[in-house]
């Protein structure tokens, strides 16, 4: 990953030009750099000082320049010292001490000052370029710690699902062995359940989410499969849903379905008793900051005292609770199930 892709918004194109520069010769041009930049100031006294003259001791600033960003404040520093004597050793090499400042005070402290600044700079340039690569290195290792952690869900998502298909298998196998037609129903309506926790793992596997699923999606592949396990061919089903996602940790999904689950079921067993016919929908709906499940069928309703508080009420109980939502039955034409929860 390149220094623009991490620190773009922070830096100009500018920037990230001097820190190259800074690079080259901190890293690779040290002494050369300044050996050449003492090269061609003497150079321009050489060749040009006549012209010149007294401004040529502007030139200095560039082995000033180079010092700092090659060696530091360190390198500043000591070029700034030894700046003005340059200048004056180059001005009697020429033949012409009378370049030299009028006053030695001021340009040595100026000198001084510049390299101490510019060697100030380098040092923090330095320190940014190792800042930058130390979040590069942590980012690069945050993110191949996040895609082996998604691959270790995954993989635990993958072996659950399997694992809960060989529990759900062995319950087929002893229910095939019982005879007492009650005893089938319940070892059926168990391994419903297991199936419906299956869902859960089986989706995060397939959608290689991390933690995170559509209750559209799942609630719709999970009363698919439990229509097709009681083989309702008679019942008109609606799943009404909204166009917006709704998006539910797949913790909280698990007793979520759980829930709509034992509704359907109960459906199933009060208001379409031998396959009769009927409707039964599934409405989903998000309400400001709650999620609203209603379940409804078009059976003969219920009265208060034939609710029994069975193993799937006190399912939907422990549930509801779970979810920190509140549900309600209601009948009137059919059974009524609202069942509303945060967000």
């Amino acid at each position: 990953m390149h220094n623009k892709s991490l620190f773009g918004n922070y830096f100009s194109p500018l920037d990230r030009m001097f820190s190259r520069l800074h690079i080259l010769i901190y890293k690779h041009l040290r002494w050369r750099a300044i050996f050449l930049s003492l090269l061609l100031v003497s150079a321009v006294f050489i060749f040009f000082s006549d012209d010149l003259k007294i401004s040529s001791n502007y030139f200095i600033l560039i082995p000033l320049f180079v010092s700092g960003m090659a060696y530091g404040l360190p390198g500043g520093l000591i070029a700034g010292i030894l700046a003005l004597p340059f200048n004056l050793l180059l001005f009697y090499i020429i033949g012409h001490p009378d370049y030299a400042p009028a006053s030695l005070t001021i340009p040595e402290i100026f000198g001084i000052s510049v390299g101490m600044i510019v060697g100030y700079l380098s040092d923090y340039f330095r320190k940014l370029n190792s800042e930058i690569k130390r979040r590069e290195k942590t980012e690069k290792q945050l993110r191949e710690l996040v895609a082996e952690k998604e691959l270790l869900l995954k993989e635990i998502n993958h072996r659950v699902r399997n694992n809960l298909g060989i529990i759900s298998s062995i319950i087929q196998l002893q229910s095939n062995r019982v005879e007492n037609p009650q005893f089938r129903e319940e070892y059926r309506k168990l391994k419903l359940r297991i199936r419906s926790i299956s869902l859960v793992h089986e989706q995060l596997y397939m959608e290689n989410q991390p933690e995170l699923l559509d209750i559209r999606n799942y609630l719709e592949t999970l009363t698919g499969n439990l229509l097709d396990s009681y083989d309702e061919t008679q019942i008109k089903f609606i799943f009404r849903k909204p166009v917006e996602p709704m998006i539910l940790s797949s913790t909280r999904m698990l007793d979520l379905g759980l829930i709509v689950q034992e509704v359907i079921i109960n459906s199933f067993k009060y208001a379409f008793p031998e396959h009769s016919e009927g409707t039964l929908s599934l409405d989903l709906n998000r309400k400001g900051d709650q999620y609203i499940i209603v379940i409804e069928d078009s059976g003969p309703g219920f009265s208060k005292n034939e609710i029994h508080p069975g193993l799937g009420t006190k399912l939907i109980q422990s549930l509801s609770s779970s979810l920190e939502g509140s549900y309600s039955w209601s009948s009137s034409n059919g059974c009524r199930f609202i069942l509303t929860f945060p967000v």
